[in-house]
This record gives structure tokens, sequence and C-alpha cells, in this order.
């Protein structure tokens, strides 16, 4: 389900000391599950026939931007949120409307965002944070509360203000609603809580595996051939194999769906859904510690779909 690039050096002799962006000697590879290296096209996210947990080495797509300077957005993502916007500007009228506020002239204040063109929509953002499953349920939580799709949002009057954001951003347990509502097509939190089964123990599931639930000789044997091929493992495997079967649908746990695949849902390629972003934070041996706590690189591994370049 994640995705990893690695650049190496194929420039011949020995590489320099300091690399230089955009230095054609170097070549980015990508590595992928193995069952996301042939993919189908037929359905909305592209999913793999092979089921397997073991990576292996494919060519990056070149029309994708992995590494380019930091100076704002990339074009695609820019052209993308300028047409989000017209559709969070329709939405934060109407969520708006519905508070019914004095001295506040709201046909006005829509209209100077149409006339300019959209830029001056605000940009708003969702972000839930780390904590596991407490996180991921608190944050669905939240998202039900504020999605005019459910009457009981609309009758609070918060309602619309999940339609009026154009990020939404999941950080290590509170990634596993973003990543889910963005790979299912961004539904309804009454409709996820129902594809995830959470009455299943995830973790100490011991009926035989389904396409919603893998026991622990199921998830050991995917883990076992992912390092009979050479890559290292640890009880992070163990807890993605078990929780993708929660989080993401398909067979055996949604094994080849990808992240990239979001672009492809019918929601995203309309504006009708937030931009999603999730983020993964690494402990080192080289990291601060405070009051007795480490605390991560503020450099943490941020991830997005990729768009195509433009």
């Amino acid at each position: 389900m994640y995705l990893t690039t690695i650049t190496v050096w194929a420039g011949g002799m020995s590489p320099p000391s300091v690399r230089t962006l955009g230095d054609p000697r170097y070549e980015t590879k990508l590595i992928v599950p193995k069952a996301v290296a042939a993919t189908q096209t037929g359905s909305h996210l592209k999913r793999s026939p092979c089921n397997s947990y073991v990576p292996q080495y494919v060519e990056c797509p070149r029309h994708v931007e992995w590494i380019r300077p930091p100076l704002g957005l990339s074009r695609a993502e820019a052209s993308w949120v300028h047409s989000r916007k017209q559709i969070v500007a329709k939405a934060l009228g109407t969520y708006l409307e519905q508070l019914d506020m004095e001295d506040f002239d709201l046909s006005g204040y829509i209209g100077q965002l149409q006339q300019s063109n959209f830029s001056n929509v605000p940009t708003l953002g969702f972000a839930i944070s780390g904590g596991g499953y407490a996180s991921a349920f608190t944050g669905t939580g939240a998202m039900r509360a504020l999605d005019s799709r459910l009457d009981d949002a609309n009758t609070q009057r918060t309602g619309g203000l999940l339609q009026s954001l154009t990020y939404m951003s999941g950080l290590s347990g509170g990634s596993w609603p973003t990543l889910s509502f963005a790979v299912n097509n961004f539904p309804t939190a009454d409709e996820i809580v129902g594809l995830w089964r959470p009455e299943i123990d995830r973790l100490l599931f011991q009926g035989p595996s389904t396409s919603i639930a893998a026991n622990k000789t199921t998830i050991f044997e995917d883990i076992a051939a992912k390092q009979r091929a050479g890559f290292k493992v640890g009880v992070p495997d163990y807890l993605a194999v078990a929780a993708s079967y929660e989080f993401v649908t398909g067979i055996d746990g949604g094994l080849g769906v990808t992240f990239s695949s979001v672009v492809d849902q019918p929601k995203f390629r309309l504006h009708e859904m937030p931009f999603p972003i999730i983020q993964g934070n690494l402990i080192t041996d080289d990291d601060r510690e405070y009051f007795g706590l480490e605390v991560p690189y503020s450099n943490a591994t941020v991830v997005g779909p990729p768009l195509p370049r433009r």
C-alpha cells in the first residue's frame, strides 16, 4: 500500500559528494508491492490479480513529478485545488446560509469569491492526529458531525464544513480513515463504518481467513514471503496487513490497491472530495528527548496521491 522511491547513481565511477537537483545521471526507482506492478484499469482503483505482499522494483512512471524544488504547489496540484475551490465556494455558501448570521452580506461575500476566479476561497483543512484506533474513530466521528449528507449534522448546523474542505490529512492512526475514505470514493461515515466491520478484532482474529479478516497464520505467511525476498520485516508489517482488511476494501485486505489510484476515483476527478495527505513519523536514536519522551524529526514522511505532470 505504501510506495517508496530510491535514487541510484547511474553516471559511472563514483557519485559526487553533493547531489544537484535534476542531475540526469541519477535514476529514480520505485519500490511497490508486487501486486501493484501489474494493474487493471477497468475499476476505479487499480488492483492486481497476483495477490502478494512481496515488493518488487519497477520503473517510476514518467508522467509523475517525484522530486522538485519546494516552490509552492506543483502545477498539477494547483490546477486540482483551483477546481476544488469552485465546489468549495458553493458548499461554503450553503453552510453559511444555514447559520442565518445577522449583519453579514452572504451574497456579496460569495460574489467576491467568484469575482476573484475563486482564488480568494479559503483553503480549509481537516487533520486527524495519531493515536491508533482511538484517533481513527474519533476523527471519523468528527467527520460525521461535519457532513451535510447526514441529517444529524444538518440539524446541529455543522453539516457542510466537510464539503468546504480542500485538504484532509492524517498522522499514523489518523491516516487510516484518511486513506480509507479516499480509496473508497469518499462515502459517509455511516457507510464506511459498515465496510470496516469494527466488531472484528483485527489483531487476535482466530477464525478462518476471509475477504474481510485474516488470522495470524495468513498474516505471518504474507510477511514471511516478503522476508524471503530479501526485505526487512517487523511489527509494522503485521499491523499493516491486519489493519488493511478493515480499512482497505478488496481481495486479501486490498493488497493490490495503491494510494496513487485515488486520482482515479470519480469523486476525486470531479473535485467532490478533499485532497488526502497521510503522514508517518519515525523514531531514531538521534531524536531529541524531552521529559523522557522522544520527539520525531520534524521532516517526517508526508505522502499525497501523485498527480499526472502538467
